[in-house]
């Protein structure tokens, strides 16, 4: 079935984007990216401005079995220079209490992609683990208050912390989704670990700006569980501000110094 209800936005993601010139605060580039979900928590449209001008899209159309779990997922993209349709398709197996338990993905064209399996406890899911064909698996586990609320996700990689989602309501009944990352800290970001890669990694940033502050615990978080292991890091700054350069332009030299700990920036 299409459910057209299930594509109505139930949550929404909007994180902007700035990068400043050596003159500190003076914008001069920004971009909005946009999400918005159903209440499954799939996706249904994601978008991205680049200074005002919408210059990419992707429109999801979503079909349902009798009991609104996903069968097909259809990415209608849009950008400058792609305009093309994706499929995906889903073979669910349900137990004998009708539960969701495994789930077969293969692409439009009939070939194996991955499973995902579903534990659950007095009815309520408590963990979704998908393994891919190349090896590798991700891992979501659900956390519930004392009236069953769902309050808390935690992802990971190859069975590593990669960040976390904490839910809240809203007073008008939606569901806030806020990320927060593995340290728990003051700041937006997330790990990338795993996947066979085990001496680097990837710091995702979801903020304007990347500081010595935020450094420092990013920096913290790895060598308190990764010392030894991982020895470069690469921080993503599309679209961020560098205001370490203005506080302590030698940070990285720190870690690379004191830890043996390489930091490479990747646009």
């Amino acid at each position: 079935m299409n459910d057209n209800s299930l594509n109505e936005t139930f949550l929404k993601r909007t994180a902007y984007q700035y990068n400043c010139n050596d003159y500190i605060g003076e914008t001069i580039y920004y971009g909005i990216e946009e999400i918005e979900y159903n209440r499954k928590e799939d996706m249904v449209r994601e978008k991205t401005k680049r200074m005002g001008k919408v210059d990419g899209e992707i429109i999801y159309e979503n079909i349902y079995d009798e009991k609104f779990n996903l069968i097909e997922k259809r990415l209608n993209r849009h950008f400058t220079d792609i305009d093309d349709v994706v499929v995906y398709l889903y073979e669910n197996i349900y137990d004998e209490e009708n539960k969701l338990i495994k789930t077969i993905e293969k692409d439009g064209e009939g070939n194996f992609l991955g499973t995902t399996a579903f534990e659950y406890s007095n009815g309520q899911l408590i963990k979704k683990e998908t393994k891919y064909k190349e090896g590798f698996y991700k891992t979501i586990s659900y956390y519930y208050d004392e009236e069953g609320r769902l309050y808390e996700q935690a992802i990971l990689n190859d069975g590593e912390l990669l960040y976390h989602y904490n839910y809240s309501i809203l007073e008008d009944g939606r569901m806030r989704r806020t990320l927060v990352n593995p340290a728990r800290g003051k700041y937006k970001w997330e790990l990338g670990y795993g996947y066979g890669d085990k001496d680097s990694c990837t710091v995702d940033i979801y903020e304007p700006a990347l500081t010595l502050d935020m450094i420092k615990e990013i920096m913290d978080y790895i060598i308190g569980n990764y010392k030894g292991i991982i020895n470069c890091v690469i921080i993503t700054i599309f679209n961020v501000n560098l205001m370490y350069k203005y506080e302590n332009p030698e940070i990285y030299n720190y870690y690379r110094d004191n830890y043996g700990i390489v930091i490479l920036e990747d646009f």
